[in-house]
């Protein structure tokens, strides 16, 4: 609605949301900040007081909202003016703010200097952490309330992918697990942000309504243009290293992985396997919950490129998925022939893990399936405000996708009968492995 008067009540309407809620939408509520016709509106004194009244909670992330689309021309001007009022007024907080700007450019200078070296990239981001000057503590974009006290150089190495990402090791305070981080320079990470944002709104659906379903939407911030963290899953291995692992003939190791991705059974479930029978049972549930979660989440979002490399299983059985570069039924294609023919991963290694549990799991598809549509309005929504951002993918003539997936056409029960179809369709899918296996062919 272009009426201020109008906006001005649906930001009022906002102010009852606790922070760690607003902190969830603030991504949207940033792109919305695009339509407003003047620089000072309701909508920018809301974000900018509520910012001020939680700075760990609200301001930080906001901030960096706002830093990540600065190169854009058409909102430079508005995002500038706001960025720097936070800093003035936001009294000692604008310290812990100016020193996460610092090892930001240091960072960005570091990342330029290794991707015009020719050779010995590690020693040289090694050499330019070891002698840089850090605060005594600093955070990072990714975790407001996580600080850290320096790196751990010695882990810290150049990635082996084209952008030549830094895979950094870092020593946090008070004992706080999140230490291992990737710093990108040259790749949009925005969609990915998007997509695992999305997801975190789902399982705030879900468990609003009792559902845990064990999803780890692990922290990704874009800070700049083509700048930004992702955060390392800790723990947790890729399907396909867990299908390479296992055998140790490094000249039969492709070839041998390749064939337990196709054919193997046991090949999860024996990663998993723990003597501890009650330890046994959580790893089992939080797989089950898990891969239910994802199996709807991604289905609904239509995420493609689900080879074996972007799919992860942590030690205590949750499943999770990563790297967000195609959504909204983008799939990739081989000649002309879409490669992903499943609606979503589901093969007879992950159901054997379930053993007696794949009721329990169909079950929970079809309760988290119910709450999406529920709050299909929402979900279309936040989709729609975040379309300002300039994401490839993301467009209003994509967003059909979400409609048509969540069968809004469709009874509850129709709607059940469907998915529960689409269950075994995914799990008969033949493709999906021969995509697992030609991938760590290929890699």
């Amino acid at each position: 609605f272009a009426d201020p008067f109008v906006r001005a009540y649906a930001v009022r309407c906002l102010d009852s949301l606790p922070d760690y809620r607003l902190r969830l939408y603030l991504l949207q509520l940033v792109q919305a900040l695009k339509c407003e016709q003047h620089h000072d509106s309701a909508l920018m004194r809301f974000l900018f007081v509520r910012g001020l009244k939680s700075p760990s909670e609200v301001g930080y992330s906001l901030f960096w909202l706002l830093q990540a689309e600065l190169h854009v021309p058409f909102v430079h001007d508005r995002f500038e003016l706001l960025s720097t009022q936070y800093l003035c007024h936001s009294g000692v907080f604008r310290v812990e703010l100016y020193q996460s700007i610092y090892v930001m450019k240091l960072l960005e200078s570091i990342a330029s200097e290794i991707k015009a070296a020719t050779c010995a990239r590690d020693n040289i981001l090694r050499s330019k952490l070891e002698s840089a000057l850090l605060p005594d503590c600093f955070q990072l974009p990714l975790h407001p309330n996580v600080f850290y006290s320096g790196f751990n150089v010695e882990k810290c190495r150049v990635m082996d992918s084209a952008k030549k990402p830094l895979f950094l090791h870092l020593e946090p305070l008070k004992h706080q697990s999140l230490s291992a981080t990737i710093f990108k320079s040259g790749d949009d990470l925005r969609q990915d942000q998007l997509t695992l944002q999305i997801l975190r709104v789902m399982d705030d659906l879900w468990k609003s309504e009792g559902l845990d379903l064990k999803v780890t939407a692990y922290a990704c911030a874009s800070t700049g243009d083509n700048i930004g963290f992702i955060q390392v899953v800790d723990q947790a291995a890729t399907l396909a290293k867990i299908c390479s692992d296992r055998h140790k003939d490094k000249k039969m190791q492709k070839f041998a992985a390749a064939k337990t991705a196709l054919f193997g059974k046991q090949v999860f479930a024996q990663w998993l396997h723990n003597e501890d029978t009650h330890l046994r049972d959580e790893i089992i549930l939080n797989f089950v919950a898990s891969c239910a979660g994802y199996s709807v989440a991604t289905f609904v979002l239509g995420i493609g490129d689900r080879h074996n490399d972007n799919l992860m299983l942590s030690e205590n059985g949750q499943f999770l998925h990563i790297d967000f570069g195609h959504f909204l039924g983008h799939f990739k294609t081989f000649m002309g022939y879409q490669r992903e023919t499943a609606p979503f991963v589901l093969t007879p290694a992950m159901v054997h893990v379930m053993g007696d549990k794949f009721g329990q799991f169909q079950a929970l598809c079809v309760q988290a399936f119910q709450i999406l549509r529920a709050n299909s309005s929402f979900l279309i929504t936040l989709l729609e405000l975040a379309t300002n951002a300039g994401i490839p993918e993301l467009r209003r003539d994509t967003i059909t996708w979400l409609e048509d997936a969540l069968m809004l056409d469709l009874t509850d029960a129709q709607a059940q009968l469907r998915l529960e179809t689409l269950i075994q369709e995914a799990l008969k899918n033949m493709t999906t492995r021969i995509n697992h296996a030609t991938h760590i062919m290929a890699h």
